[in-house]
């Protein structure tokens, strides 16, 4: 019962513009019990489930609300609100049927021989005959990405994945697969399988996975860590941690030695980093519940930090099909009463993705409660998608760059500090190359320096910027979310 009501919940707080689909899902404490760490709050199966209910409801959205309004279901059954009505009909209607859902189960199936009476008269209404083509065009043909999957060499190694999945029925190929059993290695990022959409293969489910040995996460969640090229034994910093996939592929970059700091001033996020991180074998990281902000250059525990990872808060502009998409695209019906009993909750403030600086610095919005884990997978992969959504854009990107610079600025307070690599995945200059200048014209001793990898990735910054041949820009015709990745230098190193 309790999950059909979580589903309604989600879609209820997307009505009431409380945060990002995925942040919604991955914040949900499940059926209200276990908190962030327990079994059900954190476990992987019931979030990418609660995701997967979410989403088909709402690629069925306008279909199933007529069907719900001509049946008049709301009418005769009050005590269902429109959400909770919509995905116990996706189920009933283009699902595998209602599962256990205690007393909504017989209460919906009642009414099933009018609902799918309503669901033909639909079809022939628009001239509809398959269920497939019920979904609105812009939906079906939105950008589908391949399937990046980092082999954990904290765990297991490039070969034994490769002889894994060879055995599984998969054949190696050059360049991009096409065919279902098809994977390569990708062609920049070391130990970076690629695997075609339509593998077939339920990544979610996979105990590879739920082992740590393999990380979903998407190419350009990669070059971060890649980027920064932090040696064995080095003290890092990750200033934006959670919910922890870069900061375990810096760990593996690392050989699981040195010493790794990361920050994250949400507890529901810590628990999330923390579950990540330790899934994934990392035992030089320690987490730390704060804001990076409050981290003092002066301490002591900071004195050998040389690098540091910044990936903050952005506005999720270069996120290639958006699961908001499935939102934003749908006709609007009433958004529901912050009490509804399906839904409501209240927001949090600005989602927990980075921490928060002095007053002013960091932006304000109806935001995504923190995730906790449930993957990348499914936490991280895309790990700011949605954060900035469409409302008021130009006056959030702003703030957010605002902030962006603050935080490098920041970070390079830390006096052993040598590199620090800067990212974003969005496609906004205002986040990128015009963070890069002000902070560059705010502090002398830092330099944009050329990467020491990924040479022969072609596409770069704006060249009206000094140091655009420096930084990476990726777009989805490289086969990857929009991203930016700067790397700054200490000039006297």
């Amino acid at each position: 019962m309790a999950f059909y009501q979580d589903a309604a919940k989600v879609l209820d707080q997307l009505d009431l513009k409380q945060g990002s689909l995925k942040g919604l899902v991955l914040g949900h404490n499940l059926g209200q019990k276990g908190g962030p760490g327990g079994p059900r709050g954190n476990d992987p199966a019931n979030k990418k489930r609660l995701l997967a209910l979410v989403c088909e409801t709402l690629r069925y959205k306008a279909v199933l609300h007529e069907v719900i309004d001509q049946s008049r279901l709301l009418v005769d059954e009050k005590k269902l609100n429109r959400n909770l009505a919509a995905v116990l009909c996706h189920d009933l209607l283009f699902g595998k049927g209602i599962g256990a859902a205690g007393k909504w189960k017989p209460l919906i199936t009642k009414h099933q021989t009018r609902l799918r009476a309503e669901l033909v008269k639909y079809k022939v209404r628009h001239g509809i005959k398959n269920n497939a083509d019920l979904v609105p065009r812009e939906i079906r043909e939105m950008a589908v990405l391949p399937r990046y999957v980092r082999v954990n060499t904290n765990k297991t190694t490039l070969e034994a994945m490769i002889a894994h999945f060879t055995r599984s029925g998969f054949h190696q190929v050059e360049g991009m697969p096409a065919e279902k059993k098809a994977f390569a290695l990708d062609a920049h990022i070391p130990n970076l399988l690629v695997f075609s959409a339509s593998s077939g293969m339920d990544w979610f489910r996979s105990p590879l996975v739920a082992e740590g040995q393999l990380i979903l996460q998407d190419k350009a969640s990669c070059m971060p860590a890649y980027v920064l090229q932090p040696p064995p034994e080095a003290h890092v910093m990750d200033g934006c941690a959670a919910p922890g996939n870069k900061t375990s592929h810096a760990s593996a970059l690392m050989g699981n030695t040195g010493r790794i700091f990361a920050f994250d001033q949400d507890a529901r996020r810590c628990k999330t980093l923390e579950f990540m991180t330790q899934r994934a074998g990392c035992t030089n990281i320690t987490t730390h519940h704060q804001s990076f902000f409050d981290a003092d250059p002066q301490d002591p525990q900071y004195a050998q930090v040389t690098h540091i990872l910044l990936d903050p808060s952005c506005s999720g502009s270069g996120i290639v099909n958006r699961l908001d998409a499935l939102h934003e695209s749908q006709p609007a019906h009433p958004a529901p009463a912050a009490a509804a009993p399906a839904g409501g909750g209240r927001g949090r403030g600005r989602r927990g993705r980075g921490p928060r600086p002095s007053a002013g610095a960091a932006p304000s919005t109806p935001s995504t409660p923190s995730a906790p884990a449930a993957s990348h997978e499914a936490v991280g992969e895309h790990e700011h998608e949605g954060e900035g959504g469409a409302q008021d854009a130009a006056g959030r990107v702003a703030e957010l760059a605002t902030f962006q610079r603050d935080i490098l600025l920041h970070a390079m307070k830390f006096s052993a500090v040598t590199h620090i690599s800067y990212s974003t995945c969005s496609i906004h200059d205002a986040e990128n190359e015009d963070v890069v200048a002000a902070v560059l014209a705010a502090n002398a001793d830092f330099e944009c320096a050329p990467m020491p990898v990924l040479n022969d990735w072609s596409r770069r910054g704006h060249d009206r910027y000094p140091f655009g041949r420096h930084v990476v820009r990726c777009m989805p015709e490289d086969a990857t979310n929009g991203f930016f990745v700067a790397l700054f230098k200490r000039k006297t190193v």
